[in-house]
């Protein structure tokens, strides 16, 4: 949980009037299901399969949010732009890696967090 919760806070920055949303393919635990699969235990067709020492987005949004103070709300919208569901996260948004200061500030997270996270060493920067 702690690798997961350090990911999270590497790939996202505070930002005032910004939301992510809590689940669906733009949310944190997709992002870390993408780059650090072996961290995260997903549903397939509906069932659950826990695995040990993997997180659920459950869990990973509860954390998120008891341990790291991110604020949760749901939007009244239909539809949202990025396809999730309307439960988000105020004030985050992702680091852009398109924006060189913001990329060179993900290559140091990156570097820093694979002590923390092993599989990130054989894990392209390109892909973080």
């Amino acid at each position: 949980s702690a690798q997961c919760l350090a990911f999270a806070v590497a790939v996202t920055e505070e930002a005032p009037g910004k939301c992510l949303p809590k689940y669906g393919k733009h949310s944190i635990f997709q992002c870390l299901h993408n780059v650090v699969p072996q961290l995260t235990s997903i549903s397939i067709n509906g069932k659950r399969r826990r695995l040990k020492g993997k997180i659920t987005i459950t869990e990973l949004n509860k954390a998120l949010q008891k341990k790291l103070g991110f604020i949760s709300f749901r939007t009244r919208r239909k539809v949202l732009q990025s396809g999730g569901s309307n439960w988000l996260f105020a004030n985050r948004r992702f680091v852009n890696p398109d924006n060189p200061s913001e990329q060179e500030k993900l290559k140091e997270k990156f570097h820093e967090l694979q002590s923390l996270i092993p599989a990130l060493k054989v894990c392209p920067i390109a892909k973080f």
